[in-house]
């Protein structure tokens, strides 16, 4: 405020000179120096970027890691396990797996799993025509997610009718 003040009242001063200017600038360049490297640089170096750089790795971490709720985690494993199932039905011979209430029924003895979830993705691997372009998505990634679980078994009459499905389901 002072050095403000006395550049205004300055050049309407009648012993003015250009020392009173230089020595002005030059106090108000050392008073800067001052404040800047002891108090603005440590403050900023030993406070505020060790917040900034934590505030940042939390938001990338939150990025990452979009919680699901209990629902959406279960629901995005349901296909994968009634694809599992179809194919360890189909590969042990037993021949009357269908989308309706009895095979629904059956698998949510096995898993607890909702029978309408089960008779829902029952009826998207059997009759996949009818599947739009999400739907389609969910069963390829459980299909994808079976495959995986039958290689490290090595059942290979499983990967086998669940390669011939996804390329139904692609095909279709």
């Amino acid at each position: 405020m002072f050095g403000i003040a006395l550049l205004i009242i300055l050049p309407f001063n009648p012993y003015f000179s250009l020392l009173y200017l230089s020595v002005l600038c030059m106090m108000g360049a050392i008073s800067f120096g001052i404040v800047y490297f002891c108090i603005y640089l440590p403050f900023f170096s030993s406070a505020f970027l060790p917040q900034l750089e934590s505030l940042i790795a939390n938001h990338k971490k939150a990025q990452i890691d979009v919680p699901q709720t209990k629902s959406a985690k279960t629901q995005s494993k349901i296909p994968a396990l009634t694809v599992t199932l179809y194919a360890l039905f189909k590969t042990a011979g037993v021949e009357r797996i269908a989308s309706d209430a009895f095979s629904a029924q059956m698998i949510n003895r096995l898993t607890g799993v909702d029978t309408d979830s089960i008779k829902e993705n029952l009826r998207r691997i059997i009759h996949p025509k009818t599947l739009t372009p999400k739907e389609r998505a969910e069963i390829v990634k459980g299909i994808a997610v079976s495959k995986v679980y039958f290689e490290k078994l090595g059942h290979s009459p499983a990967i086998k009718l669940l390669g011939g499905l996804e390329m139904k389901l692609k095909g279709a």
